[in-house]
């Protein structure tokens, strides 16, 4: 079940991942360490079809409106992607839109295996 959605802004990667630094258009105050980020990524152009979903894990709180959260898995087996690139299908590939990011409750079990 959604807690809900927002987009992000921007993103820091060190490096490329899998973890990132995020930082959210509005407070996402709501969430915890050890909740699921869930991302569809679209061809820009096309907005109804989603070429894979991604899935990240919060692992970090820096403020209202910043988080860290790390790669786990996408269905398309395109590999880690730094989540504020990931488009949303507006636009055409030298502007697309940022996908919005689906935030779902985790548990403190699975936040422990992956800290």
């Amino acid at each position: 079940m959604p807690i809900y959605s927002d987009k992000a802004v921007s993103s820091t990667g060190g490096g490329g991942g899998p973890s990132y630094v995020v930082n959210y258009s509005s407070s996402v105050a709501g969430v915890q360490i050890g909740d699921f980020v869930e991302v569809d990524k679209k061809e820009p152009g096309d907005e109804e079809t989603v070429v894979s979903e991604y899935l990240y894990v919060i692992t970090g709180i820096t403020d209202s409106d910043t988080l860290t959260i790390k790669y786990l898995r996408d269905s398309n087996g395109d590999g880690n992607d730094d989540p504020a690139d990931l488009s949303d299908g507006s636009g055409d590939s030298s502007s697309t839109g940022i996908a919005s990011h689906t935030f779902e409750k985790g548990g403190t079990a699975f936040s422990m295996f992956v800290g």
